[in-house]
Formats: structure tokens, C-alpha cells, sequence
């Protein structure tokens, strides 16, 4: 039997930049965000939207492969951890931020595909239509430097008064949790930063 797991797979820059041989993490998560910025305006949405997830998707293996290969120094498993909620707690987080982004104003910005393509839906059509429904992670890469430094400033803003203030409507009892896995990812980052690395968030399934 298995089960979800989230793994925070940090990448140097040299694997960044060089690896896979055919068209290295740089090219791929450029051609991603040429993607996402042809989404925001509209164009040919239905091809755009597909292409950004096959890029994704070969993003998020390439990462993978890496990790089972050993070549990668700095991992983080979700599932790794004690409680058997954690990884559900993480999805219900990204969900959380999705549905408030005001917890995250530094980012909004940045809007991610998947918000992107939502926007372009009505509520009936989003029911209708799996295809139109976000990724469980929201965007999964981010590249050496700003974009990974932005993720550890915002997340290590999350802080149970932060988000009773912001989302009252979640219950008292995951504040505390949801800001807690919220610092453990921002340490992720901020270690990745240091070392000048990207990140890659990948939704995988192990044995249980």
C-alpha cells in the first residue's frame, strides 16, 4: 500500500544549470514561465495550459531521478515526519493560501498558473472540467535566487495570529500546526538560498 508524501528537493546551481543533458532545470523552468506569462494574457490558454503541466511534470521526475540516484545533497521528506497528518496538513495549507492570499501579499504578484487558470472559469465550468482544477502544491520549481528567497520571507511570515487574523474561519486547532510545517519549509528555503540553490516540491507516493 501507499501513501502521499511531499519531498523539498534542493538543486545547486550547478545541476541547475547543466542537468538533464538534453535541456538542463534553467531552460525548462524558463520555458515554464514563458508559459505562465502567455496564460495571463489569454493566449491559446487551452495548448499553453497543458505544455506548462508536461514541463512541470518533466521538471518534478528530473528532480526525483536525481534524488533516487543519490546525486542530491539536501532533501526534505514531509512524511519523514512523526505525525501521520502532516502531509494532509501541508495540502490543506497550500489550499489555505490559495483561498487567502492576502497571508502571502508578497507574492501575489506572482500569480501561479494554476490561479491563473482558475481566474478563466466560471464555478459551473471548474465543477465540469478536472482539467481546470489546481495542482495539490500550487507552482512546484523555483529557481536559484530571488524566487527562493521569496519563498522562505513568506513563509516564515505565517504565524498562527497571522492567519487567525487574516482566515477566522479556520479552526483554532490547526494555527498552531499550519504555522509550524509554514517555519519548517521556510528553513528548507532559506538553507537552499544560502547555498545558492533551486528547489523543486514534488507530490510523489512511497510505501507505507
Amino acid at each position: 500500500m501507499k501513501r502521499a508524501t511531499v519531498i523539498f528537493v534542493e538543486l545547486p546551481e550547478r545541476l541547475w544549470t547543466t542537468w538533464p543533458q538534453d535541456r538542463p532545470f534553467a531552460a525548462l523552468a524558463g520555458d515554464a514561465m514563458s508559459c505562465e506569462r502567455r496564460i495571463r494574457k489569454g493566449v491559446n490558454l487551452g495548448r499553453e495550459r497543458a505544455r506548462y503541466t508536461q514541463l512541470c511534470s518533466w521538471i518534478e521526475l528530473s528532480a526525483l531521478q536525481l534524488l533516487h540516484e543519490g546525486k542530491v545533497q539536501h532533501s526534505f521528506d514531509l512524511s519523514d515526519m512523526a505525525a501521520d497528518t502532516t502531509v494532509p496538513l501541508y495540502l490543506s495549507l497550500i489550499e489555505c493560501l490559495q483561498t487567502y492570499p492576502d497571508l502571502l501579499p508578497a507574492l501575489r504578484k506572482h500569480r501561479t498558473f494554476w490561479e491563473v487558470v482558475l481566474s478563466w472559469f466560471e464555478p459551473r465550468q471548474r465543477e465540469q472540467e478536472g482539467a481546470s482544477r489546481p495542482h495539490p502544491l500550487g507552482k512546484t520549481f523555483f529557481p536559484p535566487g530571488a524566487a527562493v528567497h521569496e519563498q522562505q520571507e513568506a513563509f516564515n511570515r505565517i504565524t498562527p495570529k497571522r492567519l487567525k487574523a487574516i482566515a477566522p474561519e479556520l479552526p483554532d486547532d490547526q494555527l498552531t500546526p499550519f504555522a509550524d510545517l509554514a517555519r519548517r519549509k521556510a528553513a528548507f528555503y532559506r538553507a537552499a538560498h544560502g547555498r545558492r540553490s533551486g528547489v523543486v516540491e514534488i507530490l510523489a507516493t512511497r510505501p507505507s
